[in-house]
């Protein structure tokens, strides 16, 4: 039977976590609403966002029967706003896209401890927290006893048992566009379709570029953002005509540069799934990943010994080899587009629905925060 489910997205936008809000609504069973506002900055949202949600909540004129919120909603200042609503006594689910305890933090950083709160309240106030992948999930809850052990008293601590016992990993559906893959005559292209940010080690792929010698034996497309760092400039300089594009495209085109590409590679230092190299895997783009992350639960193990490298010189070795003889890894870049063929939103909404459904299912009693 069809339900009404809502999604709270308050950092939508052309984000992640709106594509995926759109992807549901589009592919689900059930009939779907997104209460989003726009994806400023993602602090401010989790700090601030409760009040305008709650706003939008008590606008709404047909009766919901689920709430599915993101995790940069703050739940527990969302129903403090919703008291008096009936809204108050949904079922909800929160889905962790990411988590604020274990994001790595610059060297010159530092991490907000009410981030972290925020989200471990709105998980205690939530039916269900459901996780994008089992590494986003264990490295939540490996930290998590250590951080609350920080504080003085009321830590919470007696709620951990009951919170993993009803956390559990629902992947990420995505819309992704096929590919066969193929050699052409054409310099090899190493494709960089991830932010441009520290987080994602772009030392590490300037470091990588420099272990060859110039003139480098492929070209380079960095998709994304168009940012003034100075790593970029240096990068940009030193690539200088074998750098085939920089900065933003359409979305067209970021399809048609994923065609184009032979390889790519990821240096993160965090990944709770893998968005980017699922799109380019799909299009037939050869993977070189860390053996750590999220990346040895998307890649089935069959492909861990010739996709996952364990240090900077393994990598800059397999790159090396490829370049060398790419023909050899055709049959692999098959694989990995079934692979991603697997994390289509047409192979996971049946899983979504169900899970759905059976959280509607589940007697009140059992949805309590702990006994």
């Amino acid at each position: 039977m069809m339900k009404h489910i809502l999604i709270l997205s308050p950092f939508h936008g052309e984000s992640s976590h709106a594509a995926w809000a759109e992807g549901l609504k589009q592919h689900s069973g059930h009939r779907v609403t997104i209460l989003e506002l726009d994806g400023q900055t993602w602090s401010w949202r989790l700090m601030g966002g409760a009040l305008p949600l709650a706003e939008k909540m008590k606008e709404l004129c047909e009766p919901v029967d689920l709430i599915l919120a993101t995790s940069l909603t703050c739940l527990s200042s969302l129903f403090g706003f919703l008291r008096h609503n009936p809204m108050a006594s949904l079922p909800v689910v929160y889905y962790m896209h990411e988590n604020q305890l274990t994001y790595p933090i610059r060297p010159d950083g530092r991490r907000d401890p009410q981030m972290v709160l925020r989200q471990f309240h709105s998980q205690l106030v939530a039916d269900e927290v459901w996780f994008n992948s089992h590494h986003n999930m264990k490295s939540w809850f490996k930290k998590l006893p250590g951080f609350l052990g920080r504080f003085k008293d009321h830590q919470g601590l007696e709620h951990l048992e009951a919170l993993q016992a009803r956390s559990r990993v629902v992947p990420l559906g995505l819309a992704l566009q096929s590919g066969e893959p193929e050699l052409s005559g054409d310099r090899p292209i190493l494709l960089w379709n991830q932010r441009w940010v520290w987080e994602k080690g772009i030392d590490r792929l300037v470091g990588l570029i420099k272990k060859f010698e110039q003139p480098l034996p492929f070209d380079v497309v960095l998709l994304g953002q168009e940012v003034q760092d100075p790593l970029r400039m240096e990068l940009e300089e030193l690539l200088g005509p074998q750098l085939l594009h920089a900065g933003w495209c359409s979305r067209e085109e970021y399809w048609q540069w994923l065609s184009r590409s032979a390889f790519t590679v990821s240096v993160a230092r965090h990944e709770f799934f893998g968005i980017s190299v699922l799109e380019a895997a799909a299009r037939g783009v050869m993977l070189f990943l860390p053996g750590r992350l999220s990346y040895p639960e998307i890649l089935p193990t069959e492909l861990h010994q010739t996709c996952l490298y364990t240090s900077a010189r393994d990598l800059y070795r397999r790159v090396r080899d490829f370049l060398e003889a790419p023909q050899k890894y055709l049959e692999t870049r098959r694989k990995l587009a079934a692979v991603a063929e697997g994390y289509r939103w047409q192979s996971k909404i049946a899983l979504y629905d169900r899970e759905l459904t059976r959280v509607l299912k589940t007697p009140t009693d059992n949805r309590t925060v702990s006994k």
